[in-house]
């Protein structure tokens, strides 16, 4: 009796053990973090209640696990806010550059005289496409400036100084080199600046009686590149290029872009022009 009392007693006391480990791990899974995490914990009453030093922590896990979804909630909306801002602002201020450029800015008119209206066919035919100049559209005499050095006018006889505005777009998305520009520039002198000074009068420009005697002071252009829409607008330089070099072009055979382009660098013209090369309109 004695051997099968103590067996029975032994196998209570193992059976009675295993039940408080048993009891001890749902105690500890009930009030473990992990355990919290995967619980739904019903909304906590604050009022009549007094937190114990030993309940802090298990407070802090909750708050930390309950708030954290909200604050990524509430960071992904700001992202969100500023990104639509930012683009919203884009939008906005392109529309009124645009509307800016097309209302404010002064607009190109065509050419008012006889002159620059013959000027202007005159540089289309020589170098418009299909004439080996690469040139989506020809260039364009935008203007003839009149120099009034004298208020009162030019003395009688006296040829009137005009600055022809030349405007060269060259259709590319790229900054283009300074070499290559100038070959254009000097293309287009090649074709201006005989007929200004007489020498192509055979090709029946019909001149007003008015504008037969005139001289230019330095001729302007304007090159023009760069992508050019709704949110962006493209690029203009401007070069000036004094009569000197635009005779030495036409009658020096030895005188070509490398030529011109290192007197434009000097600042070739004296006084009366200026010094312009490469410059933003």
């Amino acid at each position: 009796m004695t051997g099968a009392t103590g067996g029975v007693v032994s196998r209570s006391g193992h059976v009675l053990g295993f039940v408080l480990a048993l009891e001890s791990v749902a105690e500890w899974q009930h009030h473990s973090p992990f355990y919290l995490q995967s619980q739904p914990q019903p909304p906590l009453s604050w009022q009549n209640t007094v937190l114990s030093a030993g309940t802090l922590p298990l407070v802090e896990a909750m708050s930390s696990t309950t708030l954290a979804p909200g604050a990524f909630v509430i960071v992904s909306i700001a992202i969100v806010s500023v990104v639509a801002i930012v683009a919203m602002v884009a939008i906005v201020s392109g529309i009124t550059r645009w509307l800016w450029q097309r209302y404010h800015r002064p607009r190109e008119s065509p050419p008012l005289s006889s002159l620059a209206a013959d000027l202007d066919d005159h540089v289309a035919a020589a170098l418009g496409p299909g004439t080996g100049s690469h040139l989506e559209t020809p260039p364009t005499v935008r203007r003839l400036e009149r120099v009034d050095d004298d208020p009162a006018g030019p003395a009688a006889g006296t040829a009137t100084p005009i600055v022809p505005v030349i405007r060269i777009d060259l259709g590319t998305a790229d900054t283009p080199g300074l070499g290559l520009v100038l070959e254009y520039v000097a293309a287009a002198l090649e074709t201006v600046h005989p007929v200004l000074e007489g020498d192509e009068c055979e090709c029946k420009c019909a001149f007003d009686e008015g504008e037969r005697d005139v001289r230019p002071r330095y001729y302007e252009f304007e090159v023009t590149f760069g992508p050019d829409g709704l949110l962006v607008s493209g690029e203009c330089r401007r070069i000036v290029v004094p009569p000197t070099c635009a005779e030495q072009l036409c009658s020096e055979s030895r005188y070509g872009v490398h030529e011109l382009q290192r007197e434009l660098e000097d600042g070739a013209g004296g006084e009366d022009v200026p010094s312009v090369l490469w410059e933003s309109c």
